[in-house]
């Protein structure tokens, strides 16, 4: 039996189906273009060394590195890009908040006699990039021209000013190396944009161990060093090219921590970064920071307390469960004691399972409300290794709201783990006044307390 359907119907069927197909046709074709942005090519390390989670030097010439880049544009706009937190557990550090945030000096200047190939940021990485192993280093890139370069990138671990103008206030390179690299008419048509640039540099196996550095982004002319006339390597000395510019992404990094402002490399451009050349963008340019993106190994895997108890200090209400979300619920404490005196000072211990014995990273983070102001905190973990307690951290309770969130030397993180029968770690938190000027009751409530642990 056939039914037969109103023509109006008909018309709007045939109408919703085409419709359809041209969305289909409109999204296939936008991911074609989408796709077709993509350039790939492959780079070889001709420069430098890097240090490997072992904590040892190691050379990178001859590794070679795959790379993808894609257009952007750049020019700030107040109020563009994105600055929505990446929860990826592999980006240990993330400066880049997309179309509308990215910028290079001539931006801000409006003049091109200001140009960047060379420039310098601190980072600190999360918890995994303590010495988790870099897979992936994404850089942005304004080229002005099309001779070959050597992009060198270098990880300087210490910071100390009070030198002077011409010497660098960075020291103590743990990672410094890098590639040649030419912005070719066939795969980058087009000089009027930025790109932004991903390197596969899972094979050279580098690491920084605290996760804190200062990184700087150089493009240089090359100056290879021959045998028997092939080039075996490079100096890493050549010429700052002044047809190369750096980007930045304002607003902040998404992962990972960077303060406001870096080293301008002008005064001279000589590949040094001292005190006087620190810069930033200004107010309306909020967020000066290098586009960098570094994605390491290993994963992260959140811990909750199994057991809460006290050593110090009488029990007010709340259990474990209190402590595992931020919310209402507290684990609550007060330093008054039954035989009348007031206890000093407040003392409460946690322990967890840990996924593994070999960790490689550590972060610990939690938070709570004290009574009162001129309180100070010291946050302990146990060490297996050599049986004792380890103070990590003593600091002033600024404000009546306590905020923790602080990274463990990753070298030492495996020793707060338990090697036999359970995987047991422990911590302490203790709260004591600043001044003991006279007893009084006082209160500490404790809540989300959480380790971060980066493993294998």
């Amino acid at each position: 039996m056939s039914v037969q359907l109103p023509v109006d119907f008909t018309r709007e069927l045939a109408l919703k189906r085409i419709i359809t197909l041209l969305s289909l046709f409109v999204l296939v074709t936008s991911v074609a273009l989408a796709q077709s942005r993509v350039i790939r090519g492959e780079m070889t390390l001709t420069y430098g060394y890097v240090t490997g989670p072992d904590g040892k030097k190691h050379s990178v010439a001859g590794v070679r590195v795959p790379w993808t880049a894609v257009p952007i544009k750049t020019g700030y706009v107040k109020g563009g890009g994105s600055n929505q937190e990446i929860t990826a557990l592999q980006t240990t550090y993330k400066n880049d908040n997309g179309e509308g945030s990215y910028v290079v000096t001539g931006d801000i200047t409006g003049q091109e006699s200001y140009p960047c190939p060379s420039a310098c940021d601190d980072v600190t990485t999360t918890a995994p990039g303590q010495g988790g192993v870099w897979k992936q280093l994404t850089v942005g890139y304004q080229p002005r021209g099309r001779e070959e370069v050597l992009l060198r990138w270098i990880s300087f671990d210490d910071y100390e000013g009070g030198h002077g103008a011409g010497i660098s206030a960075m020291y103590n390179a743990v990672n410094d190396f890098g590639g040649y690299f030419t912005f070719d008419e066939t795969r980058f048509q087009d000089l009027s944009v930025a790109y932004k640039v991903t390197f596969d540099i899972s094979d050279a196996n580098a690491a920084v161990d605290d996760g804190m550095f200062y990184f700087a982004s150089q493009i240089r002319e090359p100056d290879p060093i021959y045998f028997m006339g092939i080039i075996i390597g490079d100096t890493g000395e050549g010429a700052l090219n002044q047809n190369f510019w750096t980007v930045f992404s304002l607003n902040n990094p998404t992962v990972g921590n960077s303060d406001e402002g870096f080293w301008f490399d002008y005064d001279p451009l000589d590949g040094t970064y001292d005190e006087y050349e620190f810069d930033t963008f200004g107010g309306d340019h909020p967020g000066a920071n290098l586009l960098v993106q570094i994605d390491v190994g290993g994963t992260a895997q959140q811990l909750h307390p199994a057991t809460i108890s006290r050593y110090h200090g009488r029990y007010i209400s709340g259990d474990v469960l209190s402590v595992y979300d931020t919310d209402a619920e507290f684990y609550v404490l007060d330093n008054f004691d039954q035989s009348g005196d007031f206890i000093y000072p407040i003392g409460v211990e946690m322990q967890t399972l840990s996924p593994s014995t070999a960790i490689t990273g550590l972060r610990l983070t939690w938070h709570g409300k004290m009574q009162y102001s001129g309180f100070i905190q010291k946050v302990s973990l146990y060490n297996y290794d050599f049986a004792r307690w380890d103070v990590v951290y003593t600091g002033p309770i600024t404000n009546n709201v306590v905020q923790y969130d602080k990274l463990v030397n990753s070298s030492k993180a495996k020793e707060y783990v338990r090697k036999t029968g359970t995987k047991l770690m422990r911590a302490r938190v203790e709260i004591r006044e600043e001044v003991l000027n006279h007893p009084r009751l006082w209160r500490f409530s404790l809540d989300d307390f959480s380790w971060i642990v980066t493993k294998p």
